[in-house]
């Protein structure tokens, strides 16, 4: 009878391969950057009958800094 242990079995596993058009398909730097530029109505003046936005309002603490 030995009295060492049974080696562990092997339990790691080969990587999952690659779908075709993965991430790995793709040369380094063939995707272009991402444009973060205004993007169409950004910048437009908005309509006649858009709502405004409400200011907000006078508080205590407000009147009491001012006085």
């Amino acid at each position: 009878m030995s009295t060492q242990e049974p080696d562990a079995p092997n339990t790691t596993l080969p990587p999952p391969p690659e779908p075709p058009g993965g991430a790995a398909a793709l040369p380094e730097g063939s995707l272009p950057k991402p444009y973060l530029g205004p993007q169409g109505d950004e910048n437009r003046d908005p309509p006649a009958n858009a709502p405004v936005p409400v200011p907000s309002t006078e508080t205590v603490k407000d009147i009491c800094r001012t006085r």
